[in-house]
């Protein structure tokens, strides 16, 4: 179903995926929120569009070959979900991962003001960070 949020929700993907992080401002709400896995090196939540643009910027120093593939987008009202594969390399150690992983976000009046990503494992992602584990 396309709906004016699953509308914004692919904009931020395809500016994100240009790389143009000063783009993405223009789909974020001024008091956006980020709530990032506690258990990643960038987890936490942030708040506002400045820390949005800085965590995007930040997860890419973690990891290269990075890429994120849309499997769908669906949404109702202002809350839209994105299921999608992740996949890439721990720049710490060279280890390929490849993972589901869901984004719920909130929007309303045409911009995203919530974004919650949840990872199939965040154990493989930490494994490619230190060298542990990992699967590609």
């Amino acid at each position: 179903m396309t709906t004016p949020g699953t509308e914004v929700v692919r904009k931020l993907f395809e500016t994100a995926f240009a790389g143009d992080f000063e783009g993405l401002k223009r789909y974020l709400h001024p008091e956006v929120r980020v709530y990032e896995a506690e258990s990643l090196p960038y987890g936490g939540v942030r708040v506002g569009i400045d820390q949005m643009v800085a965590l995007n910027e930040e997860v890419f120093k973690f990891w290269t070959d990075f890429s994120i593939t849309i499997k769908h987008i669906f949404g109702e009202g202002e809350w839209v979900t994105a299921l999608t594969e992740m996949q890439g390399r721990a720049r710490s150690t060279g280890i390929a991962f490849k993972i589901p992983l869901s984004e719920v976000f909130r929007v309303v009046d045409g911009k995203i003001i919530e974004i919650t990503p949840y990872y199939f494992d965040t154990n493989l992602l930490c494994d490619a960070l230190h060298g542990t584990g990992g699967k590609a």
